[in-house]
């Protein structure tokens, strides 16, 4: 256990309160993982956190505070029963006293488990049983916690992936069963599950739930590249999964570039990252090709845009840099300054 961890945990107990860590640093201590995914839940509300730790960065997010504590991050949650969920999301809750209220809310018993400051464990809901069994086990009605949120579903899959445990069969016919309801979910929201899987290269789960159709993913011969983004590509044709202009833009100039005649200027348009990527998918050698163009931007051609506007005071710069792209691109021209002088002062009597 961390000890900033330990600290906050002590000035918890210090002050009369319950403060355990609970979910996924408990469950990898259980079974010998590294971790650092520190949740602490607590019976004090967040006006009280915000008393005992008002020297220290704090945010809050609903019944949730992040606390920044000596430059360490630690979300610390007040036990809570969830009441009501809008768009798939808690909405109303109500605050209590009970651990074992707040741990019913949670979504799998392997992420109940808690942890106090002196490394005991509390086990309220058998989560270590099934830790043992190598099984995911919803908390309570498996109907109710995959209607209330389908992204279970997906944390699910993920922990299938991640632990190499198996889902036990009330939540595997609860997946089949609420699987349509993962098209109400936000793409955001269910990509950040996905990349999860693709980090794992553990997409075919996905397709051995049918989930293919719900999540708009082409799964048939999947094949995993370094870069995620190709990846995406791939199981992604319609982009509803880019959200960034940087990787739709990335995206697009990829499908431009594959689908184009690829001449050494349209390679220079490309750019390196264009060239790698390709040469990830196609297994082509656009990469060594590009680091062997005679330049790879406007500012390598051996002129300068003042000297361009004193030779052509009336036409505009940027298609007489075009034209001198393509002709050094082309080895039409060489990139030396007295090549190109000598290719503009014949140029002066076209134009």
């Amino acid at each position: 256990m961390h000890s900033n961890v330990k600290e906050v945990l002590h000035i918890l107990k210090e002050h009369g309160y319950e403060g355990y860590i609970v979910g996924g640093y408990v469950r990898d201590y259980l079974l010998k993982r590294n971790s650092n995914d520190y949740d602490i839940c607590t019976n004090a509300t967040p006006n009280v956190l915000k008393e005992l730790f008002q020297n220290y960065s704090l945010r809050q997010h609903y019944g949730t505070i992040t606390l920044l504590f000596n430059d360490f991050k630690i979300e610390i949650t007040t036990y809570r029963k969830e009441l009501k969920y809008y768009k798939r999301k808690p909405v109303q809750y109500l605050f209590t006293d009970s651990l074992t209220e707040d741990l019913k809310r949670r979504d799998f018993t392997i992420n109940t488990i808690c942890m106090d400051e002196n490394e005991n464990i509390i086990d309220l809901l058998d989560g270590k049983k099934d830790l043992k069994r190598k099984i995911i086990r919803c908390v309570g009605d498996v109907d109710q916690k995959l209607s209330e949120d389908p992204l279970r579903i997906l944390r699910a899959i993920r922990f299938k992936a991640y632990l190499n445990f198996e889902i036990d069969a009330p939540l595997s016919s609860g997946i089949q069963k609420y699987k349509h309801l993962l098209k109400e979910l936000s793409y955001e929201r269910k990509k950040e599950e996905i990349n999860y899987l693709i980090k794992k290269r553990s997409l075919k789960i996905l397709d051995d739930y049918h989930l293919t159709q719900e999540l708009e993913l082409k799964l048939s011969d999947i094949k995993y590249y370094d870069d995620e983004l190709l990846t995406w590509y791939t199981i992604d044709p319609k982009g509803n999964y880019l959200f960034s202009h940087y990787e739709e833009m990335l995206v697009r100039s990829l499908s431009h570039f594959i689908a184009s005649a690829k001449t050494p200027y349209d390679l220079y348009i490309a750019g390196d990252k264009i060239a790698r990527l390709t040469d990830e998918l196609l297994n082509t050698n656009y990469t060594y090709q590009y680091a062997n163009l005679p330049i790879k931007r406007r500012q390598d051609i051996k002129i300068s845009s003042v000297e361009l506007i004193r030779l052509f005071p009336n036409q505009k710069i940027g298609k007489l840099y075009s034209l001198l792209e393509e002709e050094i691109l082309n080895h039409s021209l060489s990139n030396q300054k007295e090549a190109i002088m000598s290719y503009l002062n014949n140029l002066k009597h076209t134009l």
